[in-house]
């Protein structure tokens, strides 16, 4: 009972309720402000906290979360879906290879939800290439037909994580989202 908290366990808590607030003016709409944040947190986490790998897999999902809700609203207005998707792609294959190496079923459910974001952001991707297919650098970098084949194959790991977990509301989803990888006149998305 005397004892005072560690000054690391000050920074513990004041990342968390970073992450949380951060969590809120997401939804608020208040996207800047929750960037902000979240970046503020990774940088203690980085700098003050050791850059655990949990901690940071989860800031940075967090960051592509909200990053892909600002896609979902101003990209279907200035058609740029292809160039932020790709940063979300990019940032979401970084969190997914953290989340690989770690255990646990937590870890395991939040692999599925960076394979679905990724395989979602890949289909959106693939959707707004044909706005920006005078841009040869986005279409070196990531063709088409790869984000297709790399979407699928991530909704389907993710169908299958959630079927191991029991998830049927999130097997659904990555269902979904697998439908999304196909042409809508494609006999096998309709089978999906």
């Amino acid at each position: 009972w005397n004892s005072r908290p560690s000054f690391c366990s000050y920074w513990n808590i004041f990342y968390c309720f970073r992450s949380f607030f951060a969590f809120y003016s997401c939804q608020a709409g208040e996207y800047d402000k929750a960037l902000d944040l979240l970046h503020r947190a990774k940088a203690i986490e980085d700098e003050e906290l050791g850059g655990r790998y949990e901690r940071v897999a989860s800031l940075l999902y967090h960051i592509v979360h909200v990053r892909s809700e600002i896609a979902k609203t101003v990209d279907f207005i200035d058609g740029t879906t292809s160039l932020r998707a790709k940063e979300i792609i990019d940032m979401t294959k970084k969190v997914i290879e953290i989340r690989r190496k770690l255990m646990g079923e937590e870890n395991l459910k939040q692999l599925g939800l960076a394979l679905l974001l990724c395989s979602f952001n890949l289909s959106c991707y693939c959707c707004g290439l044909s706005k920006v297919a005078k841009n040869a650098s986005i279409c070196a970098e990531l063709s088409a037909a790869t984000a297709t084949i790399q979407g699928k194959d991530m909704a389907r790991e993710s169908a299958q994580i959630f079927q191991k977990l029991r998830d049927n509301e999130h097997v659904a989803e990555a269902y979904m989202v697998w439908g999304l990888q196909f042409n809508h006149n494609d006999q096998q998305h309709l089978e999906i």
